[in-house]
């Protein structure tokens, strides 16, 4: 498990999407549990889901910056904080902007997925 929370190594496109997929259910998890502890103006609940949100946040922007690194080592950090940083912002967006955001973080996202890169054993 330590080495999901490292901001080392590298990892396949397969691993990507699997990492994504726990990730997004912890995050989905942890928003319900959130979002439950607001509305029902229980801090401790509250609490509970954010202590389930973060780390599912994080793992997140590794999972980016692990599969980045295994296409390129120069600005690693600069297109992870991007990519991360585009998705948060996509939030907050409306109509035409939303979708051509949208667009280009699916055609990434599909690349990272799917591109081939030059790493045979990728150690993350």
């Amino acid at each position: 498990m330590k080495k999901w929370l490292e901001l080392s190594g590298t990892i396949s496109g397969t691993t990507y999407f699997l990492r994504n997929l726990i990730a997004s259910v912890l995050a989905f998890t942890g928003g319900y549990i959130l979002g439950t502890g607001l509305a029902a103006q229980s801090m401790g609940v509250a609490t509970v889901g954010l202590v389930i949100v973060a780390p599912a946040i994080w793992m997140g922007f590794v999972n980016i910056y692990k599969r980045v690194s295994a296409f390129t080592y120069q600005n690693t950090v600069l297109y992870s904080v991007l990519i991360s940083v585009l998705q948060i912002i996509n939030q907050f967006m409306e109509d035409p902007i939303k979708a051509i955001i949208t667009v280009g973080l699916v055609i990434v996202g599909l690349y990272l997925i799917f591109a081939n890169s030059e790493i045979e054993d990728h150690q993350g």
